[in-house]
């Protein structure tokens, strides 16, 4: 499948953890640092556990106008079902 969509994470990790992080597991996207957790939020993608804040996980799909057009936050993409769930979205972009 050849689509237009670039894919990348968002995390309040360090750059340098990210660059560790996508070493170490070869991935083929690139990782953004949100220390101050702010494109987090902008997205509604903050938790709190013990006082501490971090990014949570969540698919988000966002078209050619900013918009989004999938939202996803309760996912598990080592599953066949919320994968093609996935890629059904990024074909409709």
């Amino acid at each position: 499948m050849q689509q237009n969509v670039e894919v990348f994470g968002i995390s309040g990790d360090s750059a340098e953890s990210h660059a560790k992080f996508k070493d170490s597991l070869s991935l083929p996207f690139s990782l953004l640092a949100d220390p101050g957790l702010e494109m987090s939020r902008r997205y509604d993608a903050v938790v709190s556990h013990q006082g501490t804040e971090y990014a949570a996980r969540k698919i988000v799909l966002i078209d050619a106008e900013g918009k989004i057009s999938y939202r996803d936050d309760d996912y598990d993409l080592s599953t066949d079902d919320d994968l093609n769930k996935v890629l059904a979205e990024v074909k409709k972009l």
